[in-house]
């Protein structure tokens, strides 16, 4: 699977970005671009497989819709900018955007990172007027360029954090690796009687192995009980935290179909990195919320096992949802894109679950999928998390 909706769903994946989080980070310059438009709304939209996020806007708070009912939508696919009388234009005129809350222009620059991947847009839309000059065009799009390099220095810092993070974990491994033979050399080096050799050069030698010894013993002591403050940021989840920020990521959406929506976590001490864990099962949250129809059910189990080895993270989503034909769950497995229907009529692109499945094994994962058409689905995920 290497189409190009693929790669701009895996270049936002990658960024593993909390969405709520971002506010902040891109308000600044969202209630710039409309103070230099002179528009009442400003956006910037981050859309993954199935959801737009709005993660700053001039309403101050991380909103959500899906993707279909979105007009950056549509920018997303453009080079530059796509522009619209939307209380005009047949695609628009009706939605709730136009005849609810009175918008009748839009203007939007698709929001790029490597290789020319689109991940989002920054919006503004204005009540009334029906242009912005060119000096206001020019002054959005270098905003817009502003809001790249910020989403490309989140890229930059995840992959620093992840460096960071392997060589911290080599460094635990050498150290377990040499501390035993080490505490034994120091030992026998420190204990042997050395009268008996009559060799003074030599009980000088083995005084220098043993204070050797010694000292890189007392490195790898050092190494093993350093908790740097880089170890928290990273391991910043247990199961009770993961299960809440997922609930209020995706409640929203449970809301507007009257869908139970419930995560349980068996509580657990234990914490881990978290490591593409809200795209991956955020994705699944979303696809099964679509497939499902209004007054549903989705459940979401979250349970971490842990043992010598590893620690593996073990997450169920249960629907009971419209399901799926064998072809449909072969293509999942297969990596084939087959576009459906969501049940109010949402466009499905056919590539969420199969991203899921392929990030799921390039995280040494495992993914098992069960559907039966008109009665659900139940995708399971194991994941080690260290």
């Amino acid at each position: 699977m290497h189409s190009k909706e693929y790669s701009r769903i895996k270049s936002l994946a990658d960024l593993d970005l909390d969405y709520q989080q971002l506010v902040q980070d891109f308000k600044l310059l969202s209630e710039l671009a409309a103070k230099v438009t002179g528009t009442q709304l400003s956006e910037v939209n981050l859309i993954d497989a199935y959801t737009q996020w709005t993660v700053a806007g001039t309403q101050n708070q991380a909103t959500q819709k899906p993707r279909e009912t979105s007009i950056c939508n549509v920018t997303i696919e453009q080079e530059q900018y796509f522009e619209s009388l939307v209380a005009e234009d047949l695609r628009f005129k009706d939605s709730t955007y136009v005849v609810d809350e009175g918008y009748v222009f839009y203007y939007g620059i698709p929001l790029k990172l490597d290789q020319n991947v689109t991940v989002g847009s920054l919006c503004v839309a204005g009540k009334d007027k029906t242009s912005l000059t060119q000096e206001q065009k020019e002054q959005l799009h270098l905003i817009a360029k502003e809001l790249e390099r910020l989403l490309q220095q989140q890229k930059q810092q995840q992959l620093l954090e992840q460096a960071l993070a392997d060589s911290k974990r080599m460094q635990r491994r050498l150290a377990h690796d040499i501390r035993s033979p080490l505490s034994g050399l120091s030992q026998l080096l420190s204990t042997t009687s050395l009268s008996s050799l009559q060799r003074s050069d030599l009980e000088s030698l083995l005084r220098d192995a043993a204070g050797t010894a010694s000292s890189l013993l007392q490195l790898t002591e050092a190494i093993l009980e350093d908790t740097p403050l880089l170890d928290q940021q990273l391991h910043n989840y247990d199961t009770q935290a993961l299960a809440k920020k997922l609930t209020d990521l995706y409640s929203p959406q449970a809301q507007v179909k009257a869908i139970a929506f419930n995560v349980r976590a068996t509580p657990s001490v234990l914490r881990f990195p978290r490591k593409n864990l809200l795209p991956i099962i955020g994705n699944l949250i979303a696809n099964a919320l679509k497939f499902t129809p209004t007054n549903g059910k989705v459940q979401v189990a979250i349970h971490l096992a842990s043992s010598q080895k590893a620690k593996i993270l073990h997450v169920s989503i249960e629907d009971n949802g419209i399901g799926m034909t064998p072809e449909t769950q072969e293509a999942v497995r297969t990596g084939r894109a087959i576009p459906q229907k969501g049940t109010q009529g949402e466009t499905g692109y056919g590539l969420g679950l199969s991203f899921v499945r392929e990030r799921c094994e390039a995280l040494s994962g495992t993914f098992h999928l069960t559907s039966q058409k008109d009665q659900g689905t139940t995708v399971t995920l194991e994941l080690p998390v260290m």
